[in-house]
């Protein structure tokens, strides 16, 4: 049970990770067009 519980924190964690990554990517590719179109 111990086991199984990690393994779904574990899991839970990395999708949130994942999640996090995405967005910040998203908002840096965001960033850097509008100052490639701005100058």
């Amino acid at each position: 049970m111990k086991s199984f519980m990690g393994s779904t924190c574990m899991r839970v964690l990395t999708s949130y990770l994942r999640l996090i990554a995405s967005s910040f990517i998203a908002s840096i590719d965001a960033y850097q067009y509008e100052f490639t179109t701005n100058s």
